[in-house]
């Protein structure tokens, strides 16, 4: 398939919407199933994150990658998603320990320059590697 560059500022966007939509979606969920449920906040959270990645993976493929959708596997896919967004959360944390701890950065200057990193280089990791 060629390289169609034109593609990656709108991709990028709907990876940020997607982005977005599964941080509130975090949140409410975790607080629906602890509050309303009664199940402990950490496994509510586990709950979240199952759904969460569930639901990234699946619009990131039929939305912010639609026209990859004929000849893709999408087991393949599942995995080198999954195994991108984990090493990227391992990535993260070590970032962030290392802005907030070593560097003695502000906690939530550490967290914003991680995420903001992170975001960008997965996306272009997702584009090049992942849903091809």
């Amino acid at each position: 398939m060629p390289f169609k560059a034109h593609l990656i500022p709108a991709r990028f966007i709907k990876l940020g919407v997607i982005a977005a939509v599964s941080f509130f979606g975090s949140l409410c969920l975790t607080f629906i199933l602890t509050e309303w449920f009664g199940i402990s906040p950490r496994l509510s959270f586990a709950l979240v994150l199952v759904v969460v990645f569930t639901c990234n993976f699946m619009a990131a493929r039929h939305w912010a990658f639609r026209e990859r959708l004929i000849g893709s596997d999408p087991r393949r896919q599942l995995v080198y998603c999954a195994l991108v967004s984990l090493g990227f959360r391992c990535l993260e944390w070590i970032g962030f320990a290392i802005l907030s701890k070593v560097l003695v950065w502000h906690y939530m200057v550490s967290l914003t320059i991680v995420l903001v990193v992170s975001f960008t280089i997965k996306s272009i990791i997702f584009d090049r590697y992942v849903f091809r």
